[in-house]
């Protein structure tokens, strides 16, 4: 359920989206497609350490243990530093960091919805949607997990994350307006087996700032200026074929076009 106080100690999103850009860009970079061998771990390590002068050399090192004689893709070498970025206070404080194989206590972490499918309830038929969400920080960054949502609890979120009741400025009228919102969710480990579980989930200060610039841009608005739409549509965000790789206003990733046939198809980007 939503819950009404939220914590003042999860890390900042942009704080560990700009080290792990950092390390994926300028300091990390290079071992991509080596092998983690005896004489590159210590050179990773070293590497890692100009981004995190806190942090020493040997937690590094114990951090990518588990990686020895592996190659290192891109993919691994992105998930590793957004797995640094996300809990650089604990790899400051010399404890290492592994890749997400258990909840070991409760924790608060930022989450992002990245994707929804509207789909009705397992139990009841209930009208809801299933979404995908990122963990953007903490012990399971960068994790995508699944949740079940009703519109009713969609609502319900939604107000705790910048829309507002219908009457008021920035209604919530599509269960596909939760996208590309962020919240912090307590992960639970009674409630995690495979994967990352949480029943609590609210909203801070800094995320509900995020939220609102794109809520407002649904809205045609920015702030205290309007905000046009870039194609000059008039219909509302969440009927548009436009995807936020494109638009940041919009509630899914890709640009629907239509093909020959009339239907709708995906245009992929990266």
């Amino acid at each position: 359920m939503p819950q009404t106080e939220t914590p003042s100690n999860v890390p900042v999103v942009s704080h560990v989206v700009r080290l792990r850009d950092r390390l994926v860009d300028r300091d990390l970079w290079g071992f991509q497609g080596q092998c983690l061998d005896a004489d590159v771990i210590q050179e990773f390590a070293c590497a890692a350490c100009k981004a995190m002068p806190k942090v020493s050399k040997q937690t590094i090192f114990d951090s990518v243990s588990h990686l020895a004689g592996a190659i290192l893709t891109e993919k691994i070498l992105f998930d590793t530093a957004w797995l640094f970025a996300g809990n650089k206070k604990q790899l400051e404080s010399g404890v290492p960091v592994h890749p997400w194989a258990a909840q070991k206590a409760l924790e608060w972490v930022p989450v992002q919805v990245l994707s929804s499918e509207r789909a009705p309830s397992p139990r009841n038929k209930a009208f809801g949607a299933n979404y995908r969400l990122r963990i953007l920080a903490g012990s399971a960054c960068p994790l995508i997990i699944f949740k079940w949502w009703s519109f009713r609890f969609a609502q319900g979120l939604a107000l705790r994350g910048g829309y507002t009741r219908n009457k008021n400025k920035y209604p919530f009228y599509d269960i596909a307006e939760l996208v590309n919102l962020r919240f912090v969710a307590q992960l639970d480990p009674k409630r995690s087996r495979e994967f990352p579980e949480f029943d609590n989930i609210g909203c801070t200060s800094g995320l509900l700032k995020w939220n609102r610039s794109i809520i407002q841009k649904r809205f045609r608005k920015d702030g205290k200026y309007p905000w046009p739409c870039p194609r000059n549509y008039t219909h509302p965000c969440f009927r548009c074929h436009v995807g936020y790789l494109e638009c940041a206003a919009a509630v899914h990733k890709d640009t629907f076009e239509r093909n020959g046939d009339g239907n709708s198809v995906s245009q992929e980007r990266v």
